[in-house]
């Protein structure tokens, strides 16, 4: 039986502008000192994992964080636009105080996850989705490896599937956990989806397994999720 393809997505550090509230979108800011112990950390985590390959999106951010995993796994960097943020147009630069004053009509569809709702100078949430998830879908092909490390953005994870679910037939309203440096795994089977707590007790992991569902979070709980989907569904 063939060993599933498997995704090992970690979210950049934090950076000024997340300490500020501030939308980064295709900007950048710089690590904070507290994103720098966040990458690091999770570069040991993805290191134990061994994986084959590392790809990250080119925003600085994220290129600092992959630097700290290519340091702790012996990989080079692969850069990759089509993972970066979603591209946020007027909104970039700004909190959302600020973008509910300044742009009250785009904050109201915003609020709403309206997934066509294209702001000025940015892309929709669908459009964001079709780009991530052909990345991946791109990547997966052309990898030839088995364990792919992906550096990435908050928002690149929100398209990811959850619970039962094809990735193509997820809702857009659907997130991921938003920690930074948090590593996720995407474990590629044959249809459907399923995420597990690895920080879970032994007996919850069985549980999850047989049920098919998601081992419960305990609060506070260090634990890199595993999320098994069908890799030649990435396409939408």
């Amino acid at each position: 039986m063939d060993t599933p393809l498997t995704f090992l997505l970690i979210r950049h550090g934090e950076t000024a502008w997340n300490r500020e509230g501030r939308i980064q979108g295709q900007r950048d800011s710089a690590l904070t000192a507290r994103g720098i112990a966040q990458a690091r950390a999770a570069a040991a985590r993805v290191a134990a994992e061994r994986p084959d390959v590392l790809y990250s999106s080119d925003l600085g951010r994220a290129g600092e964080t992959a630097r700290h995993v290519s340091e702790a796994t012996d990989l080079a960097v692969r850069l990759e636009p089509g993972l970066r943020e979603r591209r946020y147009g007027i909104f970039e630069g700004k909190t959302w105080p600020e973008i509910e004053r300044d742009h009250p009509d785009d904050f109201a569809r915003h609020a709403a996850r309206d997934p066509d709702h294209l702001v000025p100078g940015g892309e929709s949430p669908n459009q964001f989705r079709v780009r991530v998830l052909g990345t991946l879908d791109r990547i997966a092909r052309e990898a030839a490896a088995k364990r792919i490390a992906v550096v990435a953005h908050g928002g690149a994870r929100r398209p990811l599937p959850r619970g039962h679910a094809h990735p193509a037939r997820r809702a857009q309203g659907a997130r991921a956990p938003q920690r930074h440096a948090e590593p996720t795994a995407l474990d590629g089977r044959s249809m459907g989806a399923r995420a597990l707590g690895r920080g879970e007790p032994p007996r919850e992991r069985r549980r999850a397994r047989r049920l098919g569902g998601v081992a419960q979070r305990r609060p506070g709980s260090h634990h890199l999720e595993r999320f098994c989907a069908d890799a030649r569904g990435w396409s939408v």
